[in-house]
């Protein structure tokens, strides 16, 4: 059975005996062990985990910094990359993992990064319920967090993925539409307004076209989240409550020079 995650945390068992703060990967089994050099992970463990047994992973898209463990020495600011046995390294090594906000002296010495690396491509992936779809209007849904002081998320392309259920969703009175914006409901306006998508009654892909911001006040944008709104009245119907909506968002952080 299908499942989702809406937390920053999910549990996997541990195919081999894994220490704390180690960036992991999954099996031909789905069962976590190390990641290393060059592997893509799908995050870190939280503590260390037996072999055969359940441990904590901070998934790669979980919001805020975390704690890794390096290789060897690593400088404050430096860009960090995948060493074996899930450790990081300052050593260019296929793609960044983030940027180190404490320095390591030694092999072993855990430290704080976040992932956000300046100029990287990123993905985020958020799975809405039918409960979350129909108060839109009301709360919206924060699709990539806010990046920090003096920078801006530039948002490359956005998809959005109706898991139909077993009854539709409704307007109260049309349109109301979804929106990608910055902040908050009426924000600056990232993607063109997806009209009927959410009222369809079948599986379906929508693809909005990123917009062209000729020109926006900075405080509208800079270390601004982006949301997702209906930009009109809340959505009723799927009385059944099992229609989703995962909308997957490809983003680059960039900083401004304004401070």
């Amino acid at each position: 059975m299908s499942q989702y995650t809406e937390g920053n945390v999910k549990a996997f068992k541990a195919a081999e005996a894994l220490a704390a703060f180690r960036r992991v990967k999954l099996d031909s089994s789905a069962d976590i062990v190390y990641a290393d050099a060059r592997d893509d992970c799908i995050g870190s463990t939280e503590a260390a985990v037996a072999d055969a047994t359940n441990g904590n992973v901070r998934l790669k898209s979980a919001s805020g910094t975390r704690k890794i463990t390096a290789s060897g020495a690593i400088s404050i600011g430096d860009k960090i990359y995948g060493a074996d046995d899930g450790k990081v390294t300052a050593t260019p090594n296929g793609i960044a993992f983030g940027i180190a906000l404490e320095a390591a002296t030694a092999d072993d010495d855990v430290i704080e990064v976040t992932l956000d690396v300046e100029g990287e491509v990123f993905r985020s992936e958020v799975t809405l319920t039918a409960a979350q779809i129909k108060l839109l209007a009301t709360t919206q849904q924060e699709l990539v967090a806010a990046p920090g002081a003096d920078k801006v998320i530039q948002v490359l392309g956005i998809q959005m993925i109706l898991n139909y259920g077993s009854n539709v969703l409704a307007e109260p009175s049309a349109p109301d539409d979804l929106e990608v914006v910055y902040d908050a409901a009426g924000g600056t306006s990232i993607a063109d307004v997806i009209g009927d998508f959410v009222v369809i009654d079948a599986d379906t892909i929508a693809q909005p076209q990123i917009k062209n911001i000729a020109g926006a006040a900075v405080t509208t944008m800079v270390n601004k989240a982006v949301v997702l709104d209906n930009n009109d009245e809340n959505y009723t119907g799927n009385a059944g409550g099992d229609t989703t909506i995962r909308v997957i968002t490809s983003y680059v952080i960039n900083s401004c020079g304004l401070a």
